[in-house]
């Protein structure tokens, strides 16, 4: 019993560790293609992206038992967009173009953060506000899906979209050991995944789909 208990424990931790492994690769990797200037994503998208993910973290570990591998997804999430941001940023300084091109959407979606935060500290729940972060998270996506089905070349590269699925399965093991484990549910690593690989899956899918010409192509 022990010896499987034992073996239960590593493989979690081995299958978290590969959960950040993934999503710091595929960060340099893309943080390769900006400075090499062979793609030129938008500097407000991913200063949106880490906007949510600072909040997100913020109400996180304002609990009273957070962990790393509990929701190594979201931590390895954060420094992946950390990475990306910070190659953009230097990339556009560099080429003496660093333009936040914020949309209305995202104007809207700062905006929706800035309440979130509000009514959290105002109702002291912090799993309130991390909660309602990933339905902006969630959110936020709707205008790169946008531009898959609208574009008439394929904009998205789906190394980055498969890392990041890829990395949120193998974390589901380590957070659901943390919820079962502790006699204070760690539900919140569970909330995260329970966000990222069914929209994940969704845009491996619809970015494949395009390349593919497969439906709605």
């Amino acid at each position: 019993m022990r010896f499987n208990t034992l073996t239960r424990i590593v493989q979690s931790n081995l299958l978290a560790s590969l959960s950040a492994f993934l999503l710091v690769v595929s960060a340099v990797w893309y943080g390769c293609l900006i400075l090499t200037n062979v793609i030129q994503p938008s500097v407000a998208t991913f200063m949106l992206a880490s906007l949510v993910m600072a909040i997100s973290e913020w109400a996180y570990w304002s609990g009273e038992k957070p962990s790393i591998l509990g929701n190594i997804a979201m931590h390895a999430g954060t420094a992946n967009i950390a990475v990306i941001l910070l190659c953009l940023v230097g990339r556009r300084m560099y080429d003496g173009d660093l333009v936040a091109d914020f949309t209305q959407f995202q104007y809207g979606c700062i905006a929706a953060s800035s309440a979130i935060l509000v009514v959290w500290k105002l109702t002291k729940l912090h799993s309130l506000g991390y909660c309602l972060m990933q339905v902006i998270a969630l959110i936020a996506y709707l205008p790169t899906i946008e531009r898959v089905l609208m574009a008439n070349i394929q904009t998205e590269s789906n190394i980055l979209w498969s890392a990041i699925l890829l990395s949120s399965l193998a974390a589901a093991p380590s957070a659901l050991k943390r919820y079962r484990q502790t006699w204070h549910k760690d539900w919140l690593g569970l909330v995260y995944l329970a966000r990222t690989i069914p929209s994940n899956l969704f845009m491996v899918y619809l970015v494949a789909a395009k390349s593919l010409a497969w439906p709605p192509f």
